[in-house]
Protein backbone atom coordinates (compact mmCIF):
# COMPACT_ATOMS: atom_id res chain seq x y z
CA UNK A 1 0.00 0.00 0.00
CA UNK A 2 0.86 3.52 -0.64
CA UNK A 3 2.43 5.51 2.11
CA UNK A 4 0.86 8.72 2.90
CA UNK A 5 3.42 12.17 3.10
CA UNK A 6 2.98 12.20 6.85
CA UNK A 7 4.58 8.58 7.48
CA UNK A 8 7.03 9.05 4.89
CA UNK A 9 8.22 12.20 6.88
CA UNK A 10 8.31 10.16 10.36
CA UNK A 11 10.00 7.28 8.41
CA UNK A 12 12.55 9.49 7.33
CA UNK A 13 12.95 11.09 10.96
CA UNK A 14 13.87 7.50 12.02
CA UNK A 15 15.84 7.27 9.30
CA UNK A 16 17.70 10.20 10.68
CA UNK A 17 17.69 9.39 14.30
CA UNK A 18 19.14 6.24 13.42
CA UNK A 19 22.08 7.16 11.78
CA UNK A 20 22.93 9.59 14.36
CA UNK A 21 23.35 6.74 16.41
CA UNK A 22 24.83 4.35 14.22
CA UNK A 23 27.42 6.16 11.77
CA UNK A 24 29.92 7.58 14.47
CA UNK A 25 29.93 3.94 15.70
CA UNK A 26 31.45 3.08 11.53
CA UNK A 27 33.55 5.38 12.37
CA UNK A 28 35.43 4.24 15.31
CA UNK A 29 35.13 0.26 14.12
CA UNK A 30 36.34 1.59 10.54
CA UNK A 31 38.84 3.39 11.82
CA UNK A 32 37.63 6.35 9.06
CA UNK A 33 39.51 9.70 9.34
CA UNK A 34 36.89 12.13 9.18
CA UNK A 35 34.64 10.64 6.21
CA UNK A 36 32.56 11.70 4.00
CA UNK A 37 28.93 10.61 3.92
CA UNK A 38 27.66 9.87 0.15
CA UNK A 39 24.41 8.62 -0.64
CA UNK A 40 23.89 5.77 -3.31
CA UNK A 41 21.82 7.63 -6.30
CA UNK A 42 18.41 6.77 -7.44
CA UNK A 43 17.51 4.56 -10.74
CA UNK A 44 16.82 8.15 -12.39
CA UNK A 45 18.39 11.64 -11.90
CA UNK A 46 17.02 13.63 -8.95
CA UNK A 47 14.96 15.62 -11.04
CA UNK A 48 12.93 12.89 -12.27
CA UNK A 49 11.34 12.59 -8.19
CA UNK A 50 8.86 14.37 -6.08
CA UNK A 51 10.46 15.58 -2.95
CA UNK A 52 8.86 12.99 -1.16
CA UNK A 53 10.73 10.37 -2.85
CA UNK A 54 13.99 12.12 -2.35
CA UNK A 55 13.48 12.13 1.80
CA UNK A 56 15.77 9.84 2.00
CA UNK A 57 18.65 11.75 0.86
CA UNK A 58 16.82 14.59 2.80
CA UNK A 59 17.23 12.32 6.12
CA UNK A 60 21.00 11.42 5.29
CA UNK A 61 21.92 14.71 4.67
CA UNK A 62 20.27 16.00 8.00
CA UNK A 63 21.68 13.81 9.83
CA UNK A 64 25.36 14.71 8.71
CA UNK A 65 24.66 18.30 9.30
CA UNK A 66 23.95 17.08 13.19
CA UNK A 67 27.03 14.49 13.69
CA UNK A 68 30.27 16.56 14.18
CA UNK A 69 33.59 15.15 12.25
CA UNK A 70 32.03 14.09 9.00
CA UNK A 71 31.78 15.74 5.82
CA UNK A 72 28.42 15.91 3.77
CA UNK A 73 28.45 14.36 0.40
CA UNK A 74 24.74 13.21 -0.29
CA UNK A 75 25.95 15.36 -3.59
CA UNK A 76 28.64 13.66 -4.63
CA UNK A 77 27.35 11.31 -6.68
CA UNK A 78 24.73 12.15 -9.55
CA UNK A 79 23.45 9.77 -11.71
CA UNK A 80 22.82 11.53 -15.01
CA UNK A 81 21.53 8.33 -17.43
CA UNK A 82 18.23 6.12 -15.51
CA UNK A 83 19.24 2.69 -15.34
CA UNK A 84 16.41 0.08 -14.39
CA UNK A 85 15.17 -0.03 -10.41
CA UNK A 86 16.66 -2.96 -8.46
CA UNK A 87 13.76 -2.89 -6.40
CA UNK A 88 11.62 -6.30 -6.15
CA UNK A 89 8.56 -5.33 -7.71
CA UNK A 90 10.11 -3.49 -10.40
CA UNK A 91 12.69 -6.09 -11.19
CA UNK A 92 10.80 -7.78 -14.16
CA UNK A 93 8.69 -4.98 -15.53
CA UNK A 94 10.04 -2.85 -18.07
CA UNK A 95 8.29 0.21 -16.49
CA UNK A 96 11.90 2.47 -16.14
CA UNK A 97 13.09 1.04 -19.48
CA UNK A 98 16.32 1.73 -18.10
CA UNK A 99 19.91 0.00 -18.21
CA UNK A 100 19.92 -3.21 -16.14
CA UNK A 101 22.45 -3.44 -13.84
CA UNK A 102 25.96 -4.52 -14.94
CA UNK A 103 29.80 -4.29 -13.72
CA UNK A 104 30.58 -0.88 -14.46
CA UNK A 105 27.02 0.66 -14.98
CA UNK A 106 28.37 3.42 -12.14
CA UNK A 107 30.80 4.96 -13.94
CA UNK A 108 28.61 5.05 -17.11
CA UNK A 109 25.19 6.18 -15.63
CA UNK A 110 27.16 8.78 -12.72
CA UNK A 111 28.79 11.66 -12.36
CA UNK A 112 31.66 11.12 -9.34
CA UNK A 113 33.23 14.48 -7.39
CA UNK A 114 36.72 14.50 -7.85
CA UNK A 115 36.15 15.54 -4.43
CA UNK A 116 36.18 11.77 -3.08
CA UNK A 117 39.88 11.53 -3.87
CA UNK A 118 41.84 10.62 -0.88
CA UNK A 119 39.04 10.89 1.21
CA UNK A 120 37.28 8.02 3.98
CA UNK A 121 33.62 7.98 2.43
CA UNK A 122 30.66 5.90 4.63
CA UNK A 123 28.07 4.78 1.37
CA UNK A 124 24.45 5.14 2.51
CA UNK A 125 22.10 3.17 0.82
CA UNK A 126 18.33 2.50 1.77
CA UNK A 127 17.93 -1.25 0.53
CA UNK A 128 20.77 -4.16 -0.35
CA UNK A 129 19.39 -6.25 -3.02
CA UNK A 130 21.17 -10.12 -2.49
CA UNK A 131 22.67 -10.88 -6.47
CA UNK A 132 22.72 -7.82 -7.43
CA UNK A 133 25.96 -5.93 -6.88
CA UNK A 134 24.73 -2.60 -7.68
CA UNK A 135 26.57 -1.94 -4.21
CA UNK A 136 29.72 -3.41 -5.25
CA UNK A 137 30.16 -1.71 -8.54
CA UNK A 138 29.39 1.75 -6.60
CA UNK A 139 32.13 0.65 -4.04
CA UNK A 140 34.77 0.29 -6.29
CA UNK A 141 33.81 2.94 -8.74
CA UNK A 142 34.87 5.51 -5.83
CA UNK A 143 38.04 3.53 -5.10
CA UNK A 144 38.93 3.91 -8.94
CA UNK A 145 37.81 7.92 -8.37
CA UNK A 146 40.77 7.73 -5.23
CA UNK A 147 38.80 7.49 -2.49
CA UNK A 148 40.85 6.32 0.61
CA UNK A 149 38.89 3.54 2.28
CA UNK A 150 34.63 2.93 1.43
CA UNK A 151 32.71 1.48 4.19
CA UNK A 152 28.95 0.63 2.78
CA UNK A 153 26.26 1.32 5.44
CA UNK A 154 22.50 0.21 4.34
CA UNK A 155 19.48 0.45 5.99
CA UNK A 156 17.57 -2.49 4.90
CA UNK A 157 18.22 -5.78 3.16
CA UNK A 158 15.92 -8.12 0.81
CA UNK A 159 16.61 -11.18 -1.36
CA UNK A 160 15.58 -10.95 -4.73
CA UNK A 161 13.18 -13.53 -6.36
CA UNK A 162 13.29 -15.76 -9.26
Amino acid sequence: HSRGINELMQDAEMVCDVLCKDLPNVVIQECLNRPVVCVMPRAKQNSKYTDAQLLFLDAVSNAVEIMSGMKNGTQWITRMKPTQTTHLRYSYSFRDKGILPYEGITKDTCIISPKIKGRDIILVDDVYTIDVNVIEDMLQTLLDAGANKVVSYVVSKTSRCH
